[in-house]
């Protein structure tokens, strides 16, 4: 499963958009707007490692699996059995 349930992106961005939000409160005002940009794409960034991450797990956890096609005696996945 890996670190954090392969969320390890996600939190790693959070932190640094929490880090950028709390700066905003302590940088000069002529900096406000460069950190306000900032802010909007680091937090934009979050919710586009979470929605992937869940896009992944929810596609391994329901995705199609890939069957063995000789345990149906089918050499290839497109033919069908004969019937003598």
């Amino acid at each position: 499963m890996g670190y954090l349930r392969n969320h390890l992106a996600t939190v790693v961005t959070s932190c640094f958009a929490v880090f950028l939000t709390g700066m905003y409160f302590y940088m000069p005002p002529i900096l406000h707007q460069l950190l306000l940009v900032s802010i909007i794409v680091t937090w934009f960034l979050v919710v586009v490692c979470y929605l992937a991450q869940k896009s992944v797990d929810w596609t391994k956890k329901y995705g199609v699996h890939e069957h063995s096609h000789v345990e149906h005696g089918l050499s290839h996945p497109h033919e069908e059995k004969k019937v003598d």
